[in-house]
């Protein structure tokens, strides 16, 4: 897919700087940052997800003794 936006110069030559630094291309430091930021996005979605859960009721939260329990770590 093809995206095309307009960068603030700043920050336009600052990608650049860096680019030419790391030798990779613009392009290729784009889809790494869209990439990490789309995580977080999505990170975030799902803890946001599972708070609403927890407050409605639908869910609990583990104390740290019942997640080292189901995870086996409790010797």
């Amino acid at each position: 897919m093809s995206v095309t936006f307009d960068l603030p110069p700043d920050v336009d030559a600052r990608l650049d700087r860096f680019a030419s630094e790391t030798g990779r291309t613009k392009a290729a430091v784009l889809a790494e940052a869209v990439q990490g930021a789309l995580e977080d996005i999505i990170d975030g979605f799902r803890a946001d997800e599972a708070m609403a859960r927890i407050r409605s009721g639908e869910d609990r939260a583990l104390t740290d003794a019942e997640m080292r329990r189901r995870l086996g770590l409790d010797h």
